[in-house]
C-alpha cells in the first residue's frame, strides 16, 4: 500500500520534487503524470516508475495525493481537462 513519506529530513521534500520534475522532463513528459518513488530509512531516494497515465478514480493514488496538496477532486478533473485544452503538438510540459 502507498502512503505519503512522513517526518522528511529537511531539504528532502525538496530534492523529492526536484527529482520528479527532472524525471518528467527526461522523459519527455506533457500534461499529468505520476511518478512513484520510495526513500529508505537511510534516506536514499528510489525511482520506481513514471506513470503518464495514472487511474484518476476518487481513492486511487493521483486522486489521493492531489487531496493531501489541497486540490479537491473536482477541481483536479478540471485541472486535467484545462492541460489536455492547451496542449500543442510539439510543446514541452
Amino acid at each position: 500500500m502507498s502512503h505519503e513519506a512522513k517526518e522528511l529530513p529537511n531539504g528532502m521534500a525538496e530534492q523529492i520534487q526536484g527529482i520528479c520534475r527532472r524525471a518528467y522532463r527526461i522523459l519527455l513528459m506533457s500534461g499529468y503524470a505520476r511518478l512513484d518513488l520510495r526513500l529508505s530509512e537511510a534516506g536514499k531516494v528510489y525511482r520506481i516508475e513514471a506513470n503518464p497515465n495514472p487511474q484518476l478514480a476518487r481513492g486511487e493514488d493521483f486522486a489521493d495525493s492531489a487531496a493531501r496538496a489541497g486540490i479537491e477532486y473536482g477541481a483536479l478533473l478540471q485541472r486535467i481537462v484545462n492541460l489536455g485544452l492547451r496542449w500543442e503538438a510539439g510543446a514541452a510540459g
